[in-house]
């Protein structure tokens, strides 16, 4: 069973595969569906990118306030990004 013990390592030590980072992906993945982004391969990326810089956090306290607040806001950072990367 060494190939499952790899498995098990990497999801111990990759940062983006914390039960909580899932729970930050859906809620993103979320977001950009009811923007009308299609689900592509840089929109993973551009999830990787918003939860390493603290945005799910922010989402999650933005849509307390209102989820169009929170949707504008991964907007406005998506844009960024895609102008920056794409």
């Amino acid at each position: 069973m060494k190939d499952l013990d790899f498995i098990d390592d990497l999801i111990e030590n990759d940062w983006r595969l914390s039960p909580k980072r899932f729970e930050y992906r859906k809620m993103i993945l979320g977001s950009m569906i009811r923007q009308g982004v299609s689900i592509k391969s840089h929109v993973y990326e551009f999830c990787d990118h918003a939860i390493s810089q603290g945005y799910g956090e922010s989402f999650v306290h933005l849509s307390t306030e209102s989820i169009e607040k929170a949707d504008t806001f991964l907007q406005n950072r998506y844009k960024e990004w895609t102008d920056h990367v794409l």
